[in-house]
């Protein structure tokens, strides 16, 4: 018994339990919840390098800018293996990747050779406590700096709202798989400029990633009816 008659295990659970502290990956991803899923800095560079001239798909634009930067872009049959390989200066794309996954990643490392410095002065206004967590959400902003340059903000929030937000249409115009078209979706934030408000559930059983929309039901919800106004934007 301890002090007041209280068995020692029952003043232990009447103690209020301690929460855990965030894992990094989910440290990460409060970071991205708390900015509504948009990042205006990143965003901006991204829709400015996808639409300099002259107007071509984002996989060709990718390896265009890479090869820019002295990086030497080779396809060759890779199989089932990464969808690029990459020794030194030499980028060898797997051949067997779809176009979309190609145009993704290979943006993904535009992002990290050319822009790193704006990823690192991103980072820097998180103020992470952990450097894994820093790490983590670097490759983040890559991927959306990726997505950003092949589905430029002002275009592709005006296609989407002329083609009702059917995503097949929006994946065939802009090059992009139904997944990367979901996900860019629910980046539509840009202030003075939004989007309909897509959130992208998480799957159940405590797991951090985030799960595609159901392309389907979507697409057929969207076509029964028209999508709901925001009134705040205008939209």
């Amino acid at each position: 018994m301890g002090r007041n008659g209280w068995p020692r295990w029952t003043r232990r659970s009447a103690r209020a339990p301690r929460t855990p502290p965030p894992r990094p990956g989910r440290r990460s991803g409060i970071s991205f919840t708390h900015c509504d899923n948009y990042i205006d800095a990143i965003d901006r560079a991204a829709e400015r390098f996808a639409t300099t001239p002259p107007q071509i798909p984002p996989l060709e634009r990718a390896i265009s800018a890479l090869n820019d930067l002295g990086l030497i872009v080779e396809t060759a049959e890779l199989g089932g293996g990464p969808v690029y390989l990459r020794d030194g200066r030499r980028i060898t794309a797997n051949a067997s990747a779809s176009r979309e996954t190609l145009a993704f990643q290979l943006n993904h490392l535009l992002a990290l050779e050319a822009y790193g410095d704006l990823l690192e002065a991103t980072l820097e206004l998180a103020r992470f406590r952990s450097d894994v967590a820093r790490d983590i959400c670097r490759l983040g902003l890559a991927n959306y700096f990726a997505g950003a340059a092949m589905m430029p903000y002002s275009r592709f929030l005006a296609t989407a709202q002329a083609e009702r937000h059917d995503l097949e249409r929006l994946a065939h115009l802009f090059h992009a798989s139904l997944e990367q078209v979901a996900h860019r979706l629910s980046t539509m934030q840009r202030a003075g400029s939004k989007g309909v408000p897509f959130f992208r559930p998480r799957r159940s059983g405590g797991h951090d990633h985030q799960t595609p929309f159901r392309h389907k039901a979507a697409i057929r919800a969207f076509r029964r009816r028209p999508p709901p106004v925001d009134r705040a934007s205008g939209l």
